[in-house]
């Protein structure tokens, strides 16, 4: 059994960078999100940031790209893909989370299109997601125009 599973709450470290991909041209959206993590140096907390891609695609490329703005508190729950490519003669490995799910993590946003954050929360994915979760409709429910 193989499980792949990613949920990350951070802040935007810019907008989100939108472009159409393939033949289809389904609607791509990237950005980085700046994850805080805790650290501690000499019984001292230093707070540090881990700073992770993200690519989400379709409805979710479509939610991201119309609500998601630098310095926004985030969630993302999706899957981690590694990928592979030529930088100065060496190939340079790396990785990036593919979304399944968006929504914001600040109190102040009041989760999905005025949802009360306790229904949506519950079980999404097949895992526990805590309180204070807003996630974005799945791509099926979104009412952005065909993928």
């Amino acid at each position: 059994m193989a499980v792949n599973n990613v949920v990350l709450v951070g802040r935007l470290t810019n907008d989100v960078a939108v472009n159409t991909i393939g033949e289809n041209n389904v609607k791509q959206a990237k950005f980085t999100l700046a994850v805080d993590r805790p650290y501690k140096k000499q019984g001292e907390d230093r707070p540090e940031a881990d700073f992770i891609k993200i690519n989400a695609k379709r409805g979710s490329a479509e939610f991201a790209e119309k609500y998601f703005t630098k310095g926004k508190q985030v969630s993302v729950v999706g899957s981690i893909r590694t990928y592979s490519f030529q930088k100065d003669g060496q190939t340079v490995y790396d990785f990036c989370v593919e979304a399944e799910k968006l929504g914001f993590a600040d109190s102040a946003s009041g989760g999905t299109n005025g949802q009360n954050n306790s229904s949506v929360n519950n079980n999404q994915g097949g895992f526990d997601v805590p309180d204070g979760f807003g996630f974005a409709p799945q791509d099926d429910d979104l009412p952005f125009g065909p993928r």
